[in-house]
């Protein structure tokens, strides 16, 4: 986020709403388990986007278990490519997205010691939903705008590349600068729509209490954050960071809209069914933090929000279905 908000200071500084300090989690440790495939991933680099043949979808399973091979070394510049030995359950949507399955049920939203608007920790019901297994790349956006339905980026460039949105090198990336409403135009002309906060928190932590999609530590080898490359990367990388249901940087990379307005007093103790947020509200709320952004901000717990109107090269956003719209 660009937009300078009052925090405390951390190993980093950044300017965010935060009042409060992020208290460090203790670590835990995760132990993930091993195993090399080739990673199911978008198809290669075009102008227009090609749909994801049947062979790259996984078939519907349990629970995605991960091992590294070895003990990652980050040197700035590799990716850790690592796959799954139980693979989550995946669809491909009629534009050719694949997206993951989140199943129904009761999982614990919020967090008890991190800023007061995290707070409390609250049991939500959701109703099961498909999200995207990625961020909406500059080529599956590009697909919206070629069809006339959604309107074209408000900026071409990234961070550091003065050729960005309509590079074929970076089909593959998140779109950037595309504000809140033409997030939702483009899920819409999908047949889909922005998650719900409480939806893309729950595909983020598995419905597990962990602080990042893969556990409590934040590693470069696993997200794009905090300067560990200066910029968006593409969005079908970092299998080691995804979630337990298979959906790829839910921490890092870029900000996501989701649908609901923000309200810092919005949680309560009460059981939520299916929330929506509040009614109405002057910001929009982001989730996952970005490329720029340090480890306390992609918590998956942590809250910021915006003005609909507002863009930038750090804030890009996923789409969610019902699973019987």
């Amino acid at each position: 986020m660009e937009k300078a908000k009052a925090r405390p200071a951390l190993e980093r500084t950044k300017p965010l709403r935060k009042r409060n300090p992020w208290i460090a989690v203790g670590v835990f440790g995760l132990v993930i388990v091993a195993c090399v495939i080739p990673s199911p991933i978008l198809p290669a680099p075009s102008e227009t986007p090609v749909a994801v043949t049947a062979s790259e979808t996984a078939l519907p399973t349990r629970t995605a278990t991960l091992e590294p091979s070895s003990t990652p070394t980050w040197t700035g510049t590799e990716v850790i490519e690592a796959t799954l030995t139980f693979l989550p359950d995946y669809r491909i949507d009629d534009e050719g997205v694949p997206m993951a399955y989140v199943p129904a049920g009761i999982f614990a939203m919020g967090s008890d010691r991190g800023s007061a608007d995290e707070q409390p920790i609250h049991p939500v019901n959701l109703d099961a939903f498909y999200i995207d297994k990625f961020e909406v790349t500059n080529g599956f956006y590009e697909a919206c705008v070629e069809a006339e339905v959604c309107q074209p980026v408000k900026k071409k460039n990234s961070a550091t590349r003065r050729s960005y949105y309509d590079h074929r090198r970076y089909v593959r990336f998140p779109v950037i600068f595309v504000d809140w409403n033409m997030a939702q135009t483009y899920c819409e002309w999908r047949e889909a729509r922005l998650p719900t906060e409480a939806e893309w928190e729950k595909a983020a932590r598995g419905g597990m209490n962990v602080t990042y999609p893969w556990g409590d530590d934040p590693d470069c080898n696993l997200a794009n954050y905090g300067g560990c490359l200066g910029d968006t990367s593409s969005a079908t990388i970092y299998d080691l960071g995804q979630s337990r249901y298979g959906v790829y940087n839910m921490a890092g990379n870029v900000w996501e809209w989701v649908s609901d307005w923000y309200a810092d007093d919005y949680y309560g103790p009460a059981l939520q069914d299916n929330p929506q947020g509040p009614d109405t509200g002057n910001e929009k709320v982001l989730r996952g933090g970005s490329w720029k952004d340090d480890y306390a901000e992609m918590r998956s717990v942590n809250r910021e929000a915006e003005t609909p109107a507002y863009s930038s090269n750090t804030i890009g956003f996923r789409c969610a279905k019902d699973e019987n719209p």
